[in-house]
């Protein structure tokens, strides 16, 4: 079940009697979306099964309590809340099957322009073109006239993120509710070390981590080399900036040409932060060197573009990859001397 929040404009006139308003109509829009307005404020007349002692006590607050109406797509009047009223007006709406306002070919969230045929069976814009501007459950022609009613809808319902637990407060038109999230900073990401199913935002992660996977975890401090080492067959290290606490892989994958290491952001895909770091390694008078912007992703997976390789006569057959590794904020260069020191 689904709710949703409809701003609705504020009257600015006296609200009518209670006795001389009339009652709610039912709404009917394509698909047979039913909504009915209900209020715990209002009564319909008549109706002698619901009077109580606080009919009275709701008439005298009503000059300044906001009007709080449920709407449920089964046609039927719930209950109002009065402490989820909101101050601009809005109704809350509730939805037993989110899904009819979703295009029923393609099933993503319809938004302007929404399209129907005679038959009112709906469809998206870019479904229309798909399918030749012909309706699969009539054959009729669609595609060229817009349904308003449910753009209407849609461009009116505001539901919260569903990263919302993890820290995100933005309210989104419906209609966008996907583009929003695909791009929220909020999203949570999974803790890197198996079996652990920790689940969390950033900031939360990076708590987890330091106080659940200490010991498994390189520390090390922005624009001041560390050193790190690992086995060739070694996935990745989780390092963690002791005092911002941002959480980075450096990620080892074996090829035929060598080791692939890389050095990525743990985060949503969306964020756009980003960090430079290098990574060096030394074997006697040679030595490899890479210079890059880290990308964030919110798992430890090598999906890194950008990359050094170690080559296979670089190492010898038992000994550990040795790497000095530097990371700094995007906007703060590197030092060029420090991957040119002895280790």
């Amino acid at each position: 079940m689904a709710k949703f929040s409809v701003p609705r404009e504020e009257d600015d006139e006296d609200p009518l009697p209670e006795s001389s308003r009339p009652p709610y109509k039912r709404l009917r829009f394509s698909r047979s979306l039913l909504f009915q307005l209900g209020s715990e404020q209002e009564q319909v007349e008549g109706d002698e099964e619901e009077e109580d002692g606080e009919q009275e006590e709701e008439e005298e607050d009503e000059d300044t309590q906001d009007e709080d109406f449920a709407v449920n797509g089964e046609a039927e009047a719930s209950e109002g809340n009065s402490e989820n009223s909101e101050v601009d007006g809005s109704i809350s709406v509730t939805l037993t099957d989110p899904h009819v306002l979703d295009c029923p070919i393609c099933f993503d969230v319809l938004c302007a322009p929404v399209y129907q045929c005679e038959n009112g069976h709906l469809a998206c814009m870019s479904c229309c073109t798909k399918i030749g501007n012909r309706c699969p459950s009539c054959s009729l022609p669609i595609g060229y006239n817009r349904c308003r009613a449910i753009e209407n809808v849609v461009d009116s319902l505001m539901v919260p993120c569903q990263n919302k637990k993890y820290g995100c407060g933005e309210q989104v038109i419906y209609g966008y509710k996907q583009d929003h999230e695909m791009a929220c900073i909020h999203a949570p990401c999974p803790c890197p070390f198996l079996p652990c199913n920790y689940l969390g935002s950033v900031k939360k992660l990076s708590v987890h981590v330091r106080t659940k996977h200490l010991n498994s975890t390189w520390l090390f401090q922005f624009n001041e080399p560390f050193n790190v080492s690992f086995e060739k067959n070694t996935n990745f290290l989780v390092l963690q900036e002791k005092n911002e606490g941002m959480l980075f892989i450096l990620s080892n994958k074996e090829g035929p040409d060598g080791n692939r290491v890389t050095v990525s952001c743990l985060g949503p895909s969306s964020s756009d932060t980003r960090y430079s770091y290098e990574l060096f390694a030394r074997k006697r008078t040679c030595s490899l060197k890479l210079q890059s912007l880290t990308k964030t992703f919110p798992t430890p997976e090598f999906l890194a573009e950008c990359f050094v390789v170690i080559p296979p006569l670089f190492l010898c057959s038992n000994e550990p990859i040795n790497l000095r590794v530097l990371i700094s904020p995007a906007d703060e260069n590197p030092s060029n001397s420090d991957g040119d020191e002895e280790e």
